[in-house]
């Protein structure tokens, strides 16, 4: 990405938890963010993670995950929000649509 010019990247992970990826229907594990965050690591390039909080989880996976983020790249930045982005034809809109009746 250094080589074709990116100036950053923007890393949507949603969760560090294993089981709320895979609630959420992620084709990726917490190992798997953490390979892709040994890689960023190595670049130069600046990122900004993404968690998705409001999505179901628990206190114990956010403060594995937030220690998690912090060991990778304690000086990079995130953005926490509450709320999530629901997109059509994923299962968070089928979980959606089936919470709301």
């Amino acid at each position: 990405m250094e080589r074709a010019g990116f100036c950053g990247i923007g890393l949507t992970a949603e969760s560090g938890s294993d089981a709320m990826l895979a609630a959420l229907g992620k084709n990726y594990s917490a190992e798997q963010l953490g390979s892709a965050a040994d890689a960023i690591r190595r670049s130069k390039l600046p990122c900004f993670w993404m968690f998705m909080l409001g999505a179901g989880e628990t206190e114990e996976p956010w403060r594995r995950r937030s220690v998690r983020a912090r060991a990778h790249r304690p000086e990079r930045r995130g953005l926490l929000r509450p709320g999530i982005r629901v997109y059509p034809g994923t299962k968070l809109e089928q979980i959606a649509r089936t919470k709301e009746r």
